[in-house]
Protein backbone atom coordinates (compact mmCIF):
# COMPACT_ATOMS: atom_id res chain seq x y z
CA UNK A 1 0.00 0.00 0.00
CA UNK A 2 1.41 3.72 -0.61
CA UNK A 3 2.61 5.47 2.17
CA UNK A 4 -0.04 7.84 2.11
CA UNK A 5 -2.73 5.49 3.00
CA UNK A 6 -0.73 3.30 5.94
CA UNK A 7 0.35 6.40 7.80
CA UNK A 8 -3.66 7.45 8.89
CA UNK A 9 -4.57 3.71 9.32
CA UNK A 10 -1.39 3.48 11.57
CA UNK A 11 -2.19 6.56 13.66
CA UNK A 12 -6.44 5.71 13.74
CA UNK A 13 -5.08 1.85 15.22
CA UNK A 14 -2.52 3.56 17.42
CA UNK A 15 -5.64 5.89 18.43
CA UNK A 16 -7.87 2.98 18.62
CA UNK A 17 -5.00 0.85 21.38
CA UNK A 18 -4.74 3.96 23.47
CA UNK A 19 -8.68 4.53 23.57
CA UNK A 20 -8.90 0.63 24.54
CA UNK A 21 -6.06 1.36 27.03
CA UNK A 22 -7.72 4.33 28.64
CA UNK A 23 -10.99 2.49 29.26
CA UNK A 24 -9.20 -0.15 30.58
CA UNK A 25 -7.56 2.03 33.02
CA UNK A 26 -10.95 3.77 34.01
CA UNK A 27 -12.78 0.35 33.77
CA UNK A 28 -10.05 -0.90 36.55
CA UNK A 29 -10.75 2.39 38.77
CA UNK A 30 -14.01 2.18 38.90
CA UNK A 31 -14.18 5.88 37.26
CA UNK A 32 -17.46 6.98 35.03
CA UNK A 33 -16.86 6.13 31.42
CA UNK A 34 -18.58 7.18 28.64
CA UNK A 35 -20.02 3.87 26.33
CA UNK A 36 -19.98 3.78 22.52
CA UNK A 37 -23.74 5.45 22.85
CA UNK A 38 -22.47 8.44 24.26
CA UNK A 39 -23.91 7.80 27.94
CA UNK A 40 -21.95 7.61 31.36
CA UNK A 41 -21.89 4.76 32.76
CA UNK A 42 -20.65 3.78 36.29
CA UNK A 43 -19.38 0.92 37.01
Amino acid sequence: MPPVVVGPMIMIIGLSLAGIAVNNIFQEAHLPIVDGNGKWNID
